[in-house]
């Protein structure tokens, strides 16, 4: 980023049609405040917006997918429909994080309620296993955020 700041020190970014919405660390706060100006080619004007102020509606689908097992490798590749071995790149490249955690082993097993988030590709939440596939695959329910 052009003011220093590498995009690892912001959070998550939410936009609807007229605004954009950052989460940030606290101690950047001030300097963005005060000198991020523009994006690119786009004029930019920039205010602390009180979270309960945020006139944010996040989209989401509940879906349900087969996987062999629980481990984020599967999941990964279910969810995104992404080649095992390009999740497991993934890992190790620490683009994946559970609960905001940078995960690197592929045989890290899923727990309820657990955000899995995929670098450049987004994020769901591991909701529950419902049920079993005759060759018993998982019938698992996720919250993909879209």
């Amino acid at each position: 980023m052009h003011l220093g700041f590498e995009r690892k020190m912001f959070g998550d970014i939410y936009t609807d049609h007229t605004n954009g919405y950052v989460y940030l660390i606290k101690n950047i706060e001030s300097e963005i405040l005060n000198d991020l100006c523009k994006v690119k080619h786009t004029i930019m004007k920039v205010s602390q917006v009180p979270l309960e102020q945020c006139e944010l509606m996040v989209n989401y689908s509940d879906k349900k997918i087969t996987t062999s097992s629980l481990r984020i490798d599967c999941l990964i590749k279910n969810v995104f429909n992404i080649s095992r071995k390009e999740s497991q790149i993934l890992l190790t490249q620490e683009q994946v994080f559970i609960n905001d955690i940078s995960i690197k082993a592929n045989s890290h097993l899923v727990k309820k309620g657990d955000i899995i988030t995929l670098r450049h590709h987004g994020k769901f939440i591991y909701l529950d296993t419902i049920g079993q596939t005759n060759k018993g695959r998982l019938i698992v329910l996720i919250r993909r955020y879209q």
